[in-house]
């Protein structure tokens, strides 16, 4: 899955509950998190 694939689910998502788009933004910050650390 892409990060366009991503956005286009959190922007369009109609069909999706308020929940998964929490988790899913959570995932994409736990994503960030982590290739932050990768260029400390």
């Amino acid at each position: 899955m892409s990060w366009a694939h991503l956005f286009l689910i959190i922007g369009g998502g109609g069909t999706m509950t308020k929940f998964e788009k929490i988790y899913l933004m959570i995932l994409i910050l736990d994503l960030l998190v982590q290739i932050i650390d990768l260029f400390k």
